[in-house]
């Protein structure tokens, strides 16, 4: 019989100030060494530390202590917590991180009138409680989370769903990073817990790799810059894309996911992890690798590795080196155009093109080369390809 994952549930009030932050958020946690263990939670330091995460700009804290100063409290979504190990009256808060985060804001501000802060001092909560070990408590979250954040009720950003997909992937596999393995009947568990597809789980397993191994790099993980969550999309493109020379350019292995050597100090040469918010990167963003690709296609050895090396060395942009190479290349339309009609041509003299009935299957092909030339009105093509 298949586990029944959907939690119980119970409504229950719990002052504001006994509602701990997760530090272990997918939101916000980029390493998975980071992770905090159950008795640090409460921990000064931990908290503080928390709070700072979740004060930065993106997660929009003061807008939403403001709402709630203008707008009342009105709780629309549920805040679901579960009690701390070992505390009688602390609960960790699983989903709702921000709105506590504002309501700490709002009870810590002088000018916040005291109606608003007795209602807050005490708010309503969903508990998940279970009975069973910690982990089948942990499988049932770990549902209720995939639920609301998988799916389309309240989607996490990427990096925060491939985190959470990880975390239970090595939960369900007995591994560990350094030990990772791609086996699908895993990744069938974590399918089923977070009620999304095993494809799925590859695709963020993939990514999630690369931005850990990439990101722990000492000349990325020591320098200004450095792995962030944001920068999800463009690690995607790569490993994900469909484009076999892509494939190619930055090999993953197939079993571990992990890049090859090679491929790692290549994305980060052209993508700039180590600089502040990738600052001069030629994959400046993700349709750029497309271009890549069209540049690693190309048939020209010389022209391939002279745009390589714009690309790797000059940091230009793969869509401006490959648009000089498009140019060309509709030129050259002409060419092909005329070498086949002196491959038709040549194969009879003048003479006998005007003169003997053996040359009119040459005239045929050149009068179904005409109208093809007219059928792609290749004079509009040259046009359309210099910018008129």
């Amino acid at each position: 019989m298949a586990e029944k994952l959907a939690p119980k549930l119970k409504q229950i009030t719990v002052k504001y100030d006994h509602l701990v932050l997760d530090p272990n958020n997918p939101r916000f946690i980029t390493r998975h060494e980071d992770k905090v263990s159950e008795e640090d939670l409460l921990g000064q330091e931990v908290s503080g530390r928390t709070v700072d995460k979740m004060s930065k700009e993106r997660y929009k804290i003061p807008e939403l202590a403001n709402s709630i100063k203008q707008n009342g409290w009105h709780p629309v979504d549920c805040i679901f917590v579960r009690k701390l190990q070992d505390q009688k009256d602390h609960y960790l808060v699983l989903e709702g991180n921000r709105r506590v985060t504002a309501i700490r804001e709002i009870m810590k501000d002088e000018k916040v009138d005291s109606e608003l802060k007795n209602r807050l001092k005490a708010i309503e909560v969903m508990e998940v409680l279970d009975s069973g070990s910690p982990a089948e408590l942990q499988r049932k979250i770990s549902y209720l989370l995939g639920v609301r954040h998988h799916g389309s009720l309240k989607r996490w950003t990427p990096f925060a769903q491939a985190h959470n997909i990880m975390d239970r992937y090595l939960e369900y596999s007995g591994q560990s990073q350094e030990i990772f393995e791609w086996n699908r009947d895993h990744a069938k568990k974590v399918a089923d817990t977070l009620s999304i597809t095993v494809d799925e789980v590859e695709e963020r397993l993939k990514v999630y790799r690369l931005m850990s191994q990439v990101g722990n790099r000492t000349e990325v993980k020591t320098s200004k810059g450095g792995m962030k969550d944001r920068y999800y999309s463009v690690c995607a493109e790569p490993v994900l894309s469909p484009r076999k020379k892509l494939a190619g350019y930055i090999e993953q292995d197939p079993i571990t996911f992990l890049l090859k050597e090679e491929a790692v100090m290549r994305i980060n040469n052209i993508c700039h992890f180590s600089e502040p918010d990738r600052k001069g990167a030629p994959i400046g963003n993700p349709q750029e690798w497309r271009y890549l690709d069209k540049i690693l296609a190309d048939e020209d050895q010389t022209k391939r590795q002279n745009m390589l090396k714009q690309v790797q060395e000059a940091k230009t942009p793969p869509s401006v080196v490959w648009a000089v190479r498009a140019k060309e290349l509709a030129h050259y339309t002409w060419e092909r155009w005329l070498l086949e009609v002196n491959s038709i041509l040549k194969t009879v003299t003048l003479d006998e093109l005007t003169n003997t009935a053996s040359a009119l299957p040459t005239v045929k092909k050149l009068l179904a080369l005409i109208t093809d030339l007219d059928g792609r009105d290749i004079y509009k093509e040259a046009g359309d390809a210099q910018g008129n």
